[in-house]
């Protein structure tokens, strides 16, 4: 088990693999499709998960820009 540096719980190994898996998944997803904003919203989720705050900035950024009324959801703007 490894402790995440932007998370208070523990997270295994098999839970890193798992997270970066999706994570890389949807980069692909939105590579294919760049005006999808609920892949970005799903990768600002992921990055948020695996501690890469400033990715997660970049694609709150982008999800914005796609739709400037839309809502972010507050999991993705509480701090870590």
């Amino acid at each position: 088990m490894a402790f995440y540096p932007n998370s208070l719980k523990i997270v295994t190994s098999k839970e890193i693999v798992s997270l970066t898996r999706s994570y890389d998944q949807w980069k692909r997803i939105v590579a294919q499709k760049p005006e999808y904003r609920d892949g970005y919203v799903m990768l600002a989720w992921y990055a948020t998960e695996l501690g890469k705050a400033d990715e997660a900035a970049i694609y709150l950024q982008k999800i914005q820009s796609l739709d400037p009324n839309y809502t972010i959801p507050e999991v993705l703007l509480m701090e870590r």
